[in-house]
């Protein structure tokens, strides 16, 4: 029994402070509601960068270019894989970031077998000219190939 339901003491002005069942559920529901979503697959998917590690580089016919093979391993439990790659471009630097997403949702099937990462294109190099690739890496330097033109 609290002080406003004794008669003859005044209820204590802070009671309102005091939590409730409701407001201990209010606190728990969004936690609540964020599981339940996960489970069915509602929640947007997990983005991380992909580590390289390790580039190719080949000449193609024509001869103002290069074919750059990026290698790694884009997930390594089969529940992810590669979703895009950013490309930028600032002078003679071409910088690329490898960008993966893994499913959040209970019930996806995952091979639980590393998923290998083999992203290539071809990179315009002017004859007597060198372009640098820069892969960002998720931890570290980046990764960096210097491409030659001939």
């Amino acid at each position: 029994m609290n002080a406003s339901q004794r008669p003859g003491i005044e209820a204590d002005p802070l009671d309102f402070c005091k939590p409730t069942r409701w407001k201990v559920f209010g606190r728990a529901a969004p936690v609540i509601v964020a599981v339940l979503l996960s489970g069915c697959g509602l929640l947007p998917p997990e983005s991380y960068v992909i580590h390289v590690d390790s580039l190719t580089v080949t000449s193609v016919a024509t001869v103002e270019a290069v074919q750059v093979t990026a290698h790694g391993t884009a997930s390594r439990d089969g529940c992810g894989g590669l979703h895009r790659v950013e490309r930028r471009s600032v002078g003679d630097t071409v910088t690329r970031r490898f960008v993966g997403e893994r499913q959040r949702a209970s019930g996806v099937d995952c091979t639980l077998r590393p998923v290998p990462l083999v992203f290539a294109e071809t990179v315009s190099v002017a004859a007597g000219r060198t372009v640098r690739y820069r892969v960002q890496q998720p931890s570290g330097p980046p990764l960096l190939r210097d491409l030659i033109g001939r």
